[in-house]
């Protein structure tokens, strides 16, 4: 097995990022990408560890689906090595699973005798454990939440959908501005919710601290709530969050702040 993971920066160190590649060693696509970009992992690796990454083939060196009992091969090597690193935490990407792939329940499924120290995307967390609480991200730009009126709008909100949902509770997640977290912090605490911020670790991602943050606040999340607020215009981050929500998997859905006197 070439390498050895290893949280290289010791000073901020993160998890071990688990990542879906091919056996091309190509590393260009979605999550690979990622882990090249900025946890150093090897672009020529196809399999195991490099840098403070850990790659799992899911597709053939011609780019084709790889069928699930040889991902399951690599996923059980994978859990050993876990299992021999109890000191290291690793954080699961959600790959395997864009158009055309295999779904999320086959491939969490790959990962249910998982140990506790790998840490697995918000959507295969609430596959196998039904009683998870859904994590609702709020992208609230205006900070309209330190507000009363939109705190009712967003337990009406709650009221309607999370029985959809199916889950237990809600737990609310922020990501973003200072000002924006303390609203979110303001909701959750007047609707008796946990709330759950990502911040960014500039020590050990330089300038991709903030895109890292929010990729971890999708991963970790299972559904996006945008405030759309006109007053401001769609900013980047808000479009950015939006399209990496939806190819992450997550139910997406916008509220026009207009709609409230």
């Amino acid at each position: 097995m070439p390498g050895t993971a290893s949280n290289q920066k010791s000073k901020a160190s993160e998890a071990v990022y688990v990542f879906g590649s091919d056996l091309g060693g190509t590393n260009d696509k979605e999550t690979a990408a990622f882990a090249v970009l900025v946890h150093g992992a090897d672009a020529s690796n196809a399999s195991g560890p490099s840098g403070n990454a850990y790659a799992i083939p899911y597709r053939d060196s011609s780019r084709n689906l790889l069928p699930l009992e040889v991902i399951t091969n690599y996923v059980d090597t994978l859990l050993n090595y876990v299992e021999e690193n109890q000191q290291i935490t690793f954080q699961v990407a959600r790959f395997g699973c864009e158009s055309e792939a295999h779904d999320d329940e086959a491939m969490a499924r790959l990962f249910s005798k998982a140990p506790k120290n790998c840490q697995l995307p918000g959507r295969w967390t609430r596959i196998l454990d039904p009683k998870q609480a859904g994590r609702l991200l709020v992208f609230d730009p205006g900070a309209h939440l330190i507000e009363e009126k939109w705190q009712a709008r967003l337990r009406q909100y709650l009221s309607l959908n999370a029985p959809l949902w199916n889950v237990p509770s809600v737990e609310i997640v922020s990501v973003g501005q200072a000002r924006a977290i303390v609203a979110n912090e303001a909701g959750a605490k007047s609707l008796g919710l946990k709330h759950r911020v990502f911040g960014p670790n500039e020590a050990y991602y330089g300038k991709n601290a903030q895109m890292a943050a929010e990729n971890k606040a999708i991963w970790y999340s299972t559904h996006l709530l945008s405030m759309f607020d006109f007053e401001i215009t769609a900013q980047p981050q808000q479009i950015r969050l939006m399209s990496i929500a939806t190819r992450s998997g997550l139910t997406v859905e916008q509220l026009d702040t207009q709609l409230i006197d």
